[in-house]
């Protein structure tokens, strides 16, 4: 049995608990639970609605095959919500022509197998954990996560080379009670750590 069990958010320094940059969804189909994470980039313009709009898009429609086409349906939710706040400061619009920009995480998980299937692009992280396994995905080591990742754009120019830049897999969980985290860059590469130097995060 999967349990939605809690929904941790804290805001970057100097934020309200209104204004944080991620987002997530979850949703239960007759055989699956589909489940998302995305953490919007804070130098974009309206970061935390496209966060939002990318986590609801692919709970709707999940997939591992994440590229232009599959992200143009949520870049155009983004851009009618936008356009229903004009006018806007001319160095908001200047952000937003160049782009808004979030990191995605997406699980399915079957109900009747432990076995998920994940898809990322950027810098979060999905944890496991049971007391007869654990890993991580789609980085194992700190090291691995990139200083510099590929984010999933409102701008279709942008989003021409996300096939190669996704990271895609397929997890056989581990026996017993298993616990999944779906984490931002910043949980992710805490929990990482703690794993490295051998604690139990």
């Amino acid at each position: 049995m999967c349990r939605c069990a809690a929904d941790y958010q804290l805001p970057k320094r100097d934020c309200s608990l209104d204004e944080p940059d991620d987002a997530w969804a979850w949703k239960e189909r007759d055989d699956k639970y589909t489940l998302a994470v995305a953490d919007g980039a804070s130098q974009s313009a309206y970061a935390c609605l496209w966060a939002r709009l990318l986590v609801k898009r692919f709970v709707k429609k999940p997939t591992l095959d994440i590229d232009a086409a599959w992200v143009e349906p949520a870049a155009r939710c983004f851009r009618k919500a936008i356009a229903a706040k004009r006018p806007l400061p001319w160095y908001v619009e200047g952000k937003l022509a160049r782009g808004t920009f979030a990191t995605l995480l997406g699980v399915v998980l079957d109900k009747d197998a432990p076995v998920l299937k994940a898809v990322a692009v950027g810098d979060s992280l999905l944890g496991w954990r049971s007391p007869s396994g654990q890993g991580t995905f789609p980085v194992t080591s700190l090291e691995d996560m990139p200083p510099y990742p590929f984010l999933v754009s409102t701008l279709k120019s942008c989003n021409a080379n996300l096939p190669t830049q996704t990271a895609r897999g397929r997890v056989q969980l581990p026996y017993g009670d298993t616990y999944l985290f779906l984490m931002t860059d910043a949980l992710g590469r805490w929990y990482l750590r703690e794993l490295h130097e051998g604690r139990e995060p």
